[in-house]
């Protein structure tokens, strides 16, 4: 049952109940890892994740089973580099992470678990930055353990212990978020530069808060003009490794073009609407959560406004606009905003707690098959 009186979620609180969660889903991952797959699960082991590559071993079994699909390509960019020959189309995929997990290296720290370490205090930080974000905006001490608890337990939620970029993009939008709630601008866009630099997805609060701006001038209210300082320096950090991708090969476009290498194209809004299309005529449960964000972004716009609509919309209207709906359960990790109006929704303790317990089996499932090589996303 859920509690008649909550705690008050103060930033130590917040930070336990991050650290707390991510000790339960390492050990369980890592257990889980040791255990062997039945026959049929064996036939479902991803052909990508048989293969035998020429990256450095962890030192560890149970470690070397939470480097799977993208996991080790920020590996092999953290030990080799970017490489503009043979492995090109790693500039696909931002530096944040893998820069992070050289330094370490650089300084004697094992790259593979600091692999693991960094994403894993970064989303205990960014839970803590969240929680307050929704605490200023709701003023509500339950609504905001209970967007926490929504976000811990979502079914690829386990993607944020991984060695993934995911955890990093979330601290530094919660960051943003938590600084523009707090009419922080400079600090707001600092902390989006962090972030996108870790995922593309990020750039998305730079246009909420410019679209928050525009509704307020429609309206006549006095708008924070602020906005597009905060859009402006979020966007350094991508920018500047479209630059730095310029430097190294010549070719200004090179980290879009390289995109065509995963299965995605252009974003445009003819992919888009193709896209959405093809929930009729294909159906995968990839369409279904992406259909299921689209309503739910536009449930946070009327109910939250252009803030908080447009961060949870953003993200799958980008991956669906590059004409795929390839790893959306993990992209939609981008519009964790949604958690706090789904929490305002979720009224009913008992019904709460139905969606909190199997949202949790699914991931549980979910990062069984990760470990063991199953693709999830």
């Amino acid at each position: 049952m859920i509690p008649k009186t909550f705690p008050r979620p103060t930033i130590l609180n917040l930070l336990w109940l991050g650290l707390g969660s991510r000790v339960v889903v390492l050990l369980l991952g890592s257990v889980f890892a040791l255990l062997p797959l039945s026959r049929a699960e064996q036939a479902k082991v991803s052909p990508y994740a048989r293969e035998v590559d020429d990256l450095p071993r962890a030192p560890a079994e149970w470690i070397e089973a939470w480097y799977r699909f993208d996991a080790r390509h920020h590996l092999r960019i953290a030990v080799r580099g970017y490489d503009v020959g043979a492995h090109r189309t790693l500039f696909a995929f931002l530096p944040l992470l893998p820069l992070l997990m050289r330094g370490a290296a650089s300084i004697g720290l094992n790259v593979h678990l600091m692999g693991l370490l960094i994403p894993n205090a970064a989303f205990a930080a960014g839970l803590a930055a969240f929680g307050r974000a929704v605490l200023v905006a709701s003023g509500d001490t339950a609504t905001t353990w209970k967007a926490c608890l929504l976000l811990i337990t979502f079914p690829t939620s386990f993607f944020f212990s991984c060695p993934y970029q995911e955890s990093l993009a979330f601290l530094g939008v919660s960051l943003a978020l938590l600084a523009w709630l707090e009419r922080h601008p400079v600090r707001s866009g600092c902390a989006l530069a962090v972030a996108t630099a870790a995922r593309q997805t990020a750039v998305f609060f730079g246009v909420a808060v410019v679209v928050e701006w525009v509704r307020d001038l429609a309206l006549k209210r006095k708008p924070r003009h602020s906005a597009w300082l905060v859009a402006l320096i979020g966007a350094t950090g991508f920018l500047g490794f479209v630059l730095y991708g310029y430097l190294r090969s010549g070719d200004p476009l090179l980290v879009f073009s390289v995109q065509h290498a995963w299965g995605r194209e252009p974003m445009s809004a003819k992919n888009l609407v193709r896209v959405l299309g093809e929930v009729v005529t294909r159906g995968t449960v990839n369409h279904l959560v992406l259909v299921a964000f689209v309503l739910l972004g536009l449930f946070t716009f009327w109910r939250e406004g252009p803030l908080w609509g447009t961060l949870v919309l953003g993200p799958v209207l980008l991956a669906a606009g590059t004409g795929t709906v390839l790893s959306m359960r993990r992209i939609v990790l981008g519009c964790f905003p949604a958690c706090y109006p789904a929490a305002r929704a979720l009224q009913r303790p008992t019904i709460f707690v139905c969606v909190a317990l199997l949202q949790a089996a699914l991931q549980m499932l979910f990062l069984w098959h990760y470990v063991h090589g199953i693709w999830v996303a």
